[in-house]
């Protein structure tokens, strides 16, 4: 590896949609390089085995 990872952990379900534009210009401001979501939710996503809907994280994947 030849950087080393900064980041968090974002759990954008469990929070108020109207902090999300902030929190995503706080992580830029951070330098964060690496974040981690989805993982606690897993069951809204993959609702049938190997069957996927991200639309509810597309937004915050899409602007990070």
């Amino acid at each position: 590896m030849d950087k080393i990872l900064y980041g968090t952990a974002y759990y954008y379900e469990y929070l108020p949609t109207d902090r999300l534009a902030k929190d995503i210009e706080m992580m830029k401001k951070a330098h964060l390089n690496i974040v981690r979501i989805g993982e606690s939710t897993w069951g809204t996503y993959e609702k049938q085995s190997g069957v996927f809907d991200f639309s509810l994280i597309s937004v915050l994947i899409f602007n990070l």
